[in-house]
């Protein structure tokens, strides 16, 4: 298996734009997503925003012939990046956009409490897995277990679990991610409402949270223990001399 498939961590591309192969991987991982968004959503979702630029990629890509074909990605942002880069939390800013305080206030404290706690707090989202394998039972699952596995893995390797994020409620994207540690954020013992996403076409979207890695996300990644240890890190840090070379040491 590691032959055929890699982990990649595309870490804030913005800092490896001028390596091509951290371009065409960021390229791919768009494409990724605007055909995987497309197929659930009328013209006008658009699937990428500027976060994209600065949020770590996590994608798992199959190597056919030299070439890379992505099979999953997310993107998972420390939230004090987003500072740096003066972006918004996003689920504050759907909250904000609802005119719904309490959501808001149950974000920025939950942040609060885990920053306090010296966690970085961390917000995944744009959750895709190719269309191209939908219809293909074992690869889907392992598209799902590589999601999983990302989870697990960064949690681990970030030494923070802490995740904010939301969950389609047309599609049970809550109740797809449990198995991954979310759960839906409460507001004195009531489970929020689901809001509208504004830029979704007001799709309906449950706001979920991780405190901690579950034991079935731990043993789903132990699996692939391997492939994350000989996984590729794409960030400031990587300089490729020329393309082969890196295409090379993926592979």
């Amino acid at each position: 298996m590691n032959a055929k498939y890699k982990m990649i961590v595309l870490d804030c591309p913005i800092d490896s734009m001028s390596d091509p192969f951290s371009r065409e991987i960021f390229s791919k991982i768009i494409d990724l997503k605007i055909r995987g968004y497309s197929r659930v959503y009328e013209y006008g979702m658009l699937p990428v925003d500027t976060s994209d630029f600065v949020a770590t990629h996590c994608a798992t890509f199959e190597i056919i012939n030299n070439e890379y074909i992505p099979l999953m990605a997310y993107k998972t942002t420390p939230l004090s990046r987003l500072k740096v880069f003066n972006l918004h939390n996003p689920l504050v800013a759907i909250a904000k956009y609802n005119n719904s305080e309490k959501h808001a206030q149950i974000v920025e404290e939950f942040v609060e409490k885990n920053n306090n706690l010296g966690f970085e707090v961390y917000y995944n989202g744009g959750f895709t897995i190719s269309p191209d394998i939908i219809k293909d039972p074992i690869k889907r699952k392992f598209a799902w277990d590589m999601m999983t596995s990302f989870h697990a893995f960064n949690g681990e390797y970030n030494q923070s679990p802490k995740v904010i994020g939301g969950g389609t409620v047309r599609f049970k994207m809550e109740e797809k991610y449990e198995h991954m540690g979310y759960k839906a954020m409460y507001y004195n013992g009531e489970k929020l409402p689901p809001l509208p996403v504004f830029f979704a076409h007001n799709d309906l979207t449950q706001f979920i949270q991780i405190e901690e890695t579950p034991e079935e996300a731990k043993k789903i990644s132990s699996n692939y223990q391997e492939l994350w240890e000989d996984r590729l890190i794409i960030n400031k840090d990587y300089l490729s001399e020329n393309t082969y070379n890196i295409r090379k040491k993926a592979a």
